[in-house]
């Protein structure tokens, strides 16, 4: 129980003052009912649109209401007097406690804001305006929006000829426009449409010295694309629910006659010439969360839009954001300007970005690097391994007494092999050491102030199975093999008379030669994927944008999950039978059937030959989501904070559909918060299911 805060960062983004990390707050609750206190405590700031009110000049005032936990307070009434106390002007706070007046504040006088919550006058002095200085102001015309820069006479006389310089930028191109007064007190610069860019613009005003004056930040919603929901169908398919969401007006599938090279150099070459001119798939990467249709679980500030669009350019933590980007309308269109007027400058940092010697302190981080620190004369060549996973053989510098080893990628618990190769490639254990980089997860302090949710390097030398069995023979070894290959025949002939694929005999150097039943599978013309804990395995035989894989046998059992696979001692494998060309089993293409000998492990023997050095840090497998299961699904508590699934890696398949089985149980209206990536785009949706429609 309690508030707990979810970091997701690089230790690259710790150079910048941008938020472009993922960060969210949320609480575990007890089932049992809160009481929850009324708060009285309010705080308001007020911000004239660019940052400065000058005497004289009309300016608009952005105005920001909290209570003391930092939540905006909605649908408030303010009232501003002058130092008379005669009322000037009023305004009144959206949902998230943001508005905005207009106001010319006169010489000599201050002004204040009066806010009533709960019967109770809360009263705000307002920022005193400057006897000189340039107001900015930007209004929206239609197909284009007007940046408005006044001052006073007093500011005139003195700037009159004087170089100023607009820019405006995204974060990656920056435009700009010089200007000077002249006898007006005012300039106009007109901007289309088409020359904004698409999500934030900031608008900064330089001086002649290049010096930041003003800054307004402004979202500009044409371009962005807001895709509309798939549909959904619901159906009972045995004791499942099943859910087929419609994506085929989303992705496109392009069909044209495929052009092979008639004479490939290899199957890679002929695949990526495939997907060049065959059928091609739109990129996709979402997940699909599957709730109760009234949860107040699921209540992020953020969602993908926000995240990406409009939080790295802020400075401070936007509350709601995520409202920004549901069911867009011209008022939620003003309402996000109002809060961009309020927010001053960007996040971006002027001094930074001219200072051509800034340093960055933290290093790009790709994986776990391993430095093979050796207290001995090298070998020319050393066999690695993580995890008898990502295996490898590297060469080294005879000068170099430290190995470096970048790009590993160690699931949690996996160790680190390392083993001297003879030129007869005979494994030697060498003498030497590992460190790794980075060894540790990175502290990371963010500026960001949430809104809390209501309510030395070790390693060991230890004996193991060789990654690389001693090549020996020996005539006890020899014995064993000749009174074993009567039986090893009449299993071989077993197999060639119920398949037509190959049959490999894993004795002998079989057993030595694969250090793991992935690179046996990449020698056959298998793509194998072992990133992450994961097994994905494609067939050379499929010329498709969809990767489709084998069926795997083990001992004769239907394995669907093959992970297991990456687990699997080469030294049991009997028999491996490829058959590319069995099509019996429906969705994949081949199988591949494993048979074991548990009493042929290690049976070279042997001392170990290696270095085992524990990773310090490493990466999370992917693990399987189970929902929990409830006694009641109509209750209060299962409808407030009720889960049914959540799919992780929702995969489109080649009819455009996306499908998913759960339990079936006596659900309420469920809904389907799908987030992610869509081609060059992202995907935020939430679609509601009435259970009462299945078939």
């Amino acid at each position: 129980e309690g508030n707990y805060t979810f970091k997701a960062f690089t230790n690259y983004m710790k150079n910048f003052d941008e938020q472009n990390y993922y960060i969210q707050n949320f609480r575990v609750l007890q089932n049992s009912d809160e009481t929850v206190e009324d708060i009285l405590e309010l705080d308001a700031q007020f911000l004239a649109e660019g940052g400065h009110l000058v005497e004289g000049v009309s300016s608009s005032v952005g105005v920001v209401v909290k209570d003391e936990t930092g939540s905006g307070v909605g649908n408030l009434t303010g009232i501003v007097y002058d130092r008379n106390n005669e009322e000037i002007t009023n305004f009144k706070t959206d949902l998230n406690g943001i508005g905005r007046f207009l106001l010319t504040p006169e010489a000599g006088n201050f002004y204040k804001a009066v806010i009533d919550y709960y019967d109770e006058p809360h009263s705000f002095n307002l920022p005193l305006a400057e006897k000189r200085g340039i107001v900015m102001s930007l209004v929206e015309l239609g197909s284009r929006i007007a940046l408005q820069f006044k001052t006073n006479d007093a500011t005139l006389n003195q700037i009159k000829g004087q170089p100023y310089v607009l820019t405006f930028h995204d974060g990656e191109e920056l435009k700009s426009f010089p200007f000077e007064f002249e006898n007006e007190n005012s300039i106009t610069k007109f901007i289309n449409d088409e020359d904004l860019f698409t999500g934030i613009n900031v608008f900064t005003l330089f001086d002649g010295q290049d010096r930041p004056l003003l800054e307004r930040i402004y979202f500009n919603y044409n371009g962005l694309e807001m895709l509309t929901p798939p549909e959904a169908k619901i159906e009972t398919v045995e004791d499942s629910l099943q859910i087929s969401l419609d994506f085929t007006h989303l992705i496109a599938v392009e069909k044209s006659e495929p052009k092979v090279n008639p004479k490939p150099k290899s199957f890679q070459d002929a695949l990526k010439s495939t997907m060049k001119s065959g059928p091609r798939m739109t990129p996709h990467n979402f997940s699909i969360s599957v709730l109760p249709a009234s949860t107040v679980a699921y209540n992020h500030s953020h969602n993908i839009f926000s995240y990406f669009y409009l939080q790295p350019y802020i400075k401070g933590y936007v509350q709601n954001a995520a409202y920004y980007f549901k069911d867009v309308t011209p008022e939620k269109q003003r309402q996000l300007d109002n809060l961009l007027l309020t927010q001053g400058w960007s996040s971006y940092n002027w001094n930074n970005i001219f200072n051509q010697d800034l340093k960055y302190l933290f290093p790009l981080e790709l994986g776990i690097t391993a430095n093979i620190n050796l207290n001995e004369e090298p070998y020319e060549k050393y066999m690695i391994a993580v995890g008898r996973q990502d295996f490898r053989v590297i060469t080294t510098n005879d000068s170099s007494k430290v190995i470096k080893v970048p790009t590993l990628f160690p699931i949690e618990g996996e160790s680190f092999y390392v083993s001297g190769l003879t030129k007869s490639d005979r494994t030697r254990r060498p003498s030497l050491y590992v460190t790794f980089t980075p060894s540790k997860i990175p502290e990371f302090e963010n500026h960001i102030k949430l809104i809390p949710n209501r309510r030395p390097n070790l390693y060991t030398d230890l004996k193991f199975d060789p990654i690389i069995m001693n090549s020996w023979t020996g005539i006890e070894q020899l014995d064993e093999i000749v009174l074993s290959v009567k039986k090893r025949d009449s299993k071989r002939e077993e197999l060639q008379a119920t398949t037509t694929g190959t049959i490999d005999d894993f004795k002998g150097d079989m057993r030595q030669k694969y250090f793991n039943f992935a690179n046996y599978l990449r020698s056959k013309g298998f793509q194998v994927d072992t990133n992450f804990g994961q097994f994905v395995v494609t067939s050379p035989r499929v010329i498709s944008t969809r990767a489709v894989s084998p069926a795997f046998y083990l001992d004769d059992v239907r394995i669907l999950d093959p992970t297991i696979f990456n687990q699997l001692d080469v030294s049991i494998i009997d028999f491996v039978v490829v058959d590319e060309n069995n099509s019996r089993v429906p969705g994949t293409t081949g199988v591949i059937r494993v048979y074991t000998d548990p009493s042929a492990a290690n049976v070279s023997g042997g001392f170990s030959q290696t270095v085992e050095a524990d990773f310090p840090i490493g990466f999370s497998a992917n693990k399987m989501f189970y929902a929990p299961r409830y006694g009641f699904y109509q209750n209060s508590f299962f409808k407030d904070y009720g889960v049914v699934d959540w799919i992780p890696r929702a995969r489109v398949d080649a009819e455009g559909m996306v499908k998913f089985r759960f339990r079936k149980e006596s659900y309420p209206t469920l809904r389907l918060y799908i987030e992610g990536t869509l081609g060059d785009g992202f995907m935020s949706q939430e679609i509601d299911v009435n259970l009462e429609t299945q078939n």
